[in-house]
Formats: structure tokens, sequence, C-alpha cells
């Protein structure tokens, strides 16, 4: 996972948010420009570190559901998902264009999992 969170990481639309979790297990309680509060849960304790040397930990539901808001912040799209298609086994992530002065849902991107696929769509976001 540690390459997928590097990728991340390095995105244009990347931002640390507070509930986040490190890869190595520490939640991120707050940000100060480039430095994170993580919270040592077994320590009890609150502890500052440089963001640049944090890795997200995408396993963890609120990690991953920050990075969902990244990428609907990034594509300008509040409503853009990722889908499982189970006949080819792919994670899509959709957002809405328009065609024509018509809305419609477009394939940003398609990967093997569904964080590469939200990873992919803030990578290719604009």
């Amino acid at each position: 996972m540690t390459e997928i969170a590097k990728r991340a990481v390095a995105c244009k639309g990347w931002r640390w948010m507070p509930g986040m979790l490190t890869l190595d297990g520490r939640r991120v309680v707050g940000v100060d420009g480039d430095v994170l509060v993580l919270h040592y849960a077994d320590e009890h304790k609150c502890y500052q570190r440089w963001a640049e040397d944090a890795e997200p930990e995408f396993m963890d539901a609120a990690t991953r559901g920050c990075l969902l808001w990244l990428v609907r912040q990034a594509l300008a799209d509040g409503t853009a998902t990722v889908s499982y298609d189970e006949f080819d086994g792919t994670f899509y992530c959709m957002a809405r264009h328009e065609l024509d002065g018509k809305p419609y849902w477009g394939v940003v991107t398609k990967a093997d999992t569904e964080v590469e696929a939200l990873v992919a769509a803030l990578e290719a976001a604009p």
C-alpha cells in the first residue's frame, strides 16, 4: 500500500485532513500548514510530525472517505463515485460531464481496486 500512498500524497489535489490515519497507525487530529498533529492512541498523547513524512492508510474507512471527498473537490463534482463492475472485476471512478448541454456519467478512471481508482482520479484531475 506504500506505493499507492506515495502516489496519493504527490497529487496536486491531496491534503491531509483531520480523521485520516497514517500508515503507521496514528490518527490525524489537526493540520497546521505542513505539520500534522497526530494522536498516539496507545500513549494517549498528541505529537507533531511533518506532513511530508507521513503516508495515508487507505484500509481505514475514514481515510478512504476523505480520499473520496478530495476526488470530488478536485473534479468539481460532489457526486463523483466509484462503482464495481462484477463482469470484468474492475472499479470505475465516475463523474458527471456535460455533452450538448445535457449531463451524463462518464468514466474518469478504472483500476483493480477502489483506492487505485480514486488515486488515479486524483492524479487525473485538472
